[in-house]
């Protein structure tokens, strides 16, 4: 499997606010990818695309940010569905969705534990 990671991204915004930095933002997206997929879920199955798109864009945003620049992506095509009004494409997105995002949280997970002291 490839990495969700682009780690050049990672060391870079380390390099901008140090370890210490890292491991909070990977605690805090710990946090925030739990939360915005149980948005996401919550929107496929009350078939509401605006909550749904919501979540999708702010996964997007998010991991981005952090290097996961490839999840982004499908995220941002899961949103442009939801924009569509597409809600059989936003429903079938969610497995790939929900496991990739369980990559991109293994992949940070083992960032935080090469930074901690």
């Amino acid at each position: 499997m490839a990495s969700e990671l682009d780690l050049a991204v990672l060391r870079k915004l380390e390099s901008a606010i140090g370890p210490e930095g890292i491991v909070e933002l990977v605690g805090l997206m710990e946090i925030e990818l739990a939360a915005r997929l149980a948005d996401f879920r919550c929107g496929v199955e009350q078939r509401d695309l605006p909550l749904a798109r919501r979540a999708a864009h702010t996964l997007k945003s998010a991991c981005s940010n952090l290097g996961a620049r490839r999840y982004a992506q499908f995220c941002a095509d899961t949103e442009s569905a939801a924009l569509r009004d597409d809600a059989e494409a936003v429903a079938a997105a969610r497995p790939e969705l929900e496991r990739r995002a369980a990559q991109v949280l293994k992949e940070l997970l083992a960032e935080r534990e090469r930074l901690k002291p």
